[in-house]
């Protein structure tokens, strides 16, 4: 525990106030002290939310566990982690169908030495990571949100000014106490005063400054059901169907926007419902999930996939992935503003239809 760097953490600490880190690094402790051996462990980005002195830790593990005689897989994205590996397995190039190719496979030294491999650069340092440049002059010209903090677990007497349009960077050990600054402290005064009400007791002094409204991002899954994808997630399904109900021979049919919904009656497949799949009830077995045999996926029932737009069904047009996408609706301001967004944030590979909930175990999401 210690080498994990969880020195902090008290015996009758809640699990439930735990960061998902400190979850993940508590399941390993435990896993390392049975002594295991002839194990194979895989750990999907076990570095996400930590700071490097606690990767360091953890990477002191990793090793413990290949000392007992067990091997260890890891996919992760943290340089220092991979330049402690023994072998090293490069994917690419790109991300979706860009993907799926072994560029490179080798230890630390020979992918360092690499021409082909493009994590190189950023094992040996000398990859450029800026992307644009600092900012420069007065950095709270724009005034300041203030927020002082009495008492909040660990926090005693915290005051911090978040200076108006900046990034800003709350940086520090895990546990020291940023989500609790920044979510019990920074979000819950703002939340407090934007619904009206009283502020929690721990808050002694809060000023928005000039901010009115705020938007929270976090890791909780988008979408819980086998209908949300990333079209309806996002605005940009919303214009599909209008822009399909538009076209003439949609209103030829009196096809209104809600016919191209697969959560409608006039617009899903009628054997599964909307969904492209059926559930299919083993006795004494979990339930076996296949492709609905009448649409094939696709999910909408045949009369609405008769509507074509430049020769495509509305479930071609989700088949598409962003990248692709992009280039299909140039011409068009309000899907292709969303398209290039999620373009920007490396989400290029995602298909439009693709699922937003967390994909089952050896079932592709796509």
């Amino acid at each position: 525990m210690l080498d994990l760097g969880l020195d902090y953490l008290t015996m009758d600490r809640p699990g439930a106030t735990l960061s998902t880190g400190e979850l993940q690094r508590i399941q390993l402790g435990r896993t390392l002290r049975t002594q295991t051996t002839g194990v194979l462990y895989v750990l999907d980005e076990p570095s996400v939310g930590l700071h490097p002195d606690n990767v360091s830790g953890l990477i002191k593990i990793f090793h413990q566990l290949v000392a007992q005689g067990n091997s260890v897989v890891v996919v992760d994205h943290e340089t220092s982690i991979i330049d402690a590996a023994d072998w090293i397995i490069e994917i690419g190039p790109g991300s979706g169908e860009q993907g799926g190719t072994i560029i490179d496979q080798g230890t630390p030294d020979q992918i360092k030495a690499s021409h082909q491999s493009l994590i190189a650069p950023f094992l040996t340092g000398k990859g450029q990571l800026l992307t644009r440049q600092k900012a420069t002059g007065k950095v709270f010209a724009a005034g300041a949100i203030k927020l002082k903090v009495n008492h909040r677990f660990n926090l005693n007497q915290v005051g911090v000014n978040f200076p108006i349009n900046r990034l800003i960077a709350v940086t520090g050990f895990s546990g020291a106490g940023k989500t609790t600054l920044v979510l019990d402290g920074l979000l819950t005064a703002f939340e407090a005063d934007l619904n009206h009400r009283s502020r929690p007791s721990y808050i002694d002094q809060f000023d928005p400054g000039r901010i009115r409204h705020i938007v929270s991002v976090d890791a909780t899954p988008v979408g819980k059901n086998a209908r949300s994808t990333v079209a309806t997630y996002t605005n940009i399904m919303d214009h599909l169907r209008k822009l399909f109900a538009s076209l003439p021979a949609a209103k030829q049919k009196h096809y209104t926007p809600s016919y191209f919904s697969y959560n409608n009656k006039q617009g899903g497949c009628p054997t599964c419902g909307g969904t492209g799949e059926i559930s299919l009830d083993i006795q004494y077995l979990p339930d076996m999930v296949e492709t609905c045999p009448t649409c094939g996926g696709k999910r909408f029932n045949k009369q609405v996939l008769q509507v074509k737009w430049h020769g495509l069904s509305i479930a071609d047009v989700l088949d598409y992935d962003v990248d692709q996408a992009i280039e299909l609706f140039k011409k068009n301001t309000a899907i292709g503003a969303t398209l290039r967004v999620l373009q920007q944030m490396g989400l290029g590979y995602l298909h439009l239809g693709e699922a937003t909930r967390p994909c089952p175990a050896g079932k592709p999401s796509g």
